[in-house]
C-alpha cells in the first residue's frame, strides 16, 4: 500500500458527515488536507478537530456549484500545498420530493451541486495532477450513491444527478488514466452520519446501518492501494440494516 504522509487531498463538503470523518482519519496519515464546505461554523469546527491531530489543515468556504469558488479552493490549495494528490467530491444536495412538487430551480440546484460541481472541480484539478504523471500520479474520487444504479420514490433528482456522476466518471477515467491519474467511483447505500464515539458504534444486528466510517474505511483503501492500479468501482451496503 502506498503512504499519504505529505500528500495533499481536497475534500468537497468535508465538514459533516463523510466529508469529516473522512479528514479526521486522513490526518492521522499526515496529508495535507483541504476541506471546502458552505457552512462555517461546521468548517471551524472540524478543522478545529483536524488540528489537533495534524496542523497541515485548511478550511475554505466555497459552494460547489460556484465556478469561482471551485477556482478558490484549487487556487488556495495550491498557494498552500503546491501539489494536489487526491480530490475527494463528496459534496452532495440531498433533496427528494415527488416530480410534481420540486419547484424548477430546486431541481436544477441538485443537478449543479451533485454534477456540475465535480466537473468544474475535475476540470480545475486535472492541469494540476497532469504534473505529476511522472512522479506520484494522483486519484480523483467520486462519491456517487446506490441511487446512481436504480431510481426510487421521490428520488428523481438525486437518482439523476448520481447516474450522471456515474458516466462522468467513465468518461474522464478514459481521458486521464494516461496521466497515470485514477478515477475512482464509490456507491454508498444507506449511510448513518450522526456523530458518535466508535466505542459506542454497534458493528452486527439487525437495523444496524453502515456508518460514515465505514464508508471513508474504504475511500482510504482506493487511496493508499498502490498507484498501479485502482478500484473503479466501490460498491458499500449495509449487511442487515
Amino acid at each position: 500500500m502506498q503512504s499519504l504522509e505529505n500528500k495533499t487531498v481536497i475534500i468537497t463538503g468535508g465538514s459533516k458527515g463523510i466529508g469529516r470523518v473522512l479528514a479526521l482519519r486522513l490526518a492521522n496519515e499526515k496529508m495535507n488536507i483541504v476541506i471546502a464546505a458552505r457552512n462555517d461554523s461546521d468548517l471551524i469546527h472540524t478543522k478545529n478537530e483536524i488540528a489537533e491531530i495534524n496542523k497541515n489543515v485548511i478550511a475554505i468556504k466555497a459552494d460547489v456549484s460556484d465556478y469561482e469558488d471551485v477556482k478558490k479552493i484549487v487556487n488556495e490549495t495550491v498557494t498552500n500545498f503546491k501539489d494536489i494528490h487526491y480530490l475527494v467530491n463528496n459534496a452532495a444536495n440531498l433533496s427528494h420530493k415527488a416530480v410534481k412538487d420540486f419547484d424548477i430551480d430546486e431541481w436544477k440546484k441538485v443537478i449543479e451541486v451533485n454534477v456540475f460541481g465535480p466537473f468544474m472541480m475535475c476540470k480545475e484539478v486535472l492541469p494540476h495532477m497532469e504534473k505529476l504523471k511522472n512522479t506520484t500520479g494522483a486519484t480523483i474520487i467520486n462519491i456517487a450513491s446506490t441511487s446512481g444504479k436504480r431510481g426510487y420514490e421521490r428520488g428523481s433528482a438525486y437518482s439523476a444527478s448520481k447516474f450522471a456522476l456515474t458516466g462522468f466518471s467513465e468518461s474522464l477515467f478514459k481521458e486521464v488514466r494516461q496521466s497515470n491519474i485514477r478515477v475512482v467511483l464509490i456507491y454508498p447505500s444507506s449511510v448513518d452520519t450522526s456523530v458518535k464515539p466508535e466505542s459506542e458504534l454497534n458493528e452486527i444486528g439487525k437495523g444496524v446501518y453502515m456508518r460514515a466510517e465505514d464508508t471513508a474505511d474504504t475511500i482510504m483503501l482506493a487511496m493508499k492501494l498502490p498507484q498501479r492500479a485502482l478500484l473503479k468501482e466501490i460498491e458499500v451496503w449495509g449487511t442487515n440494516p
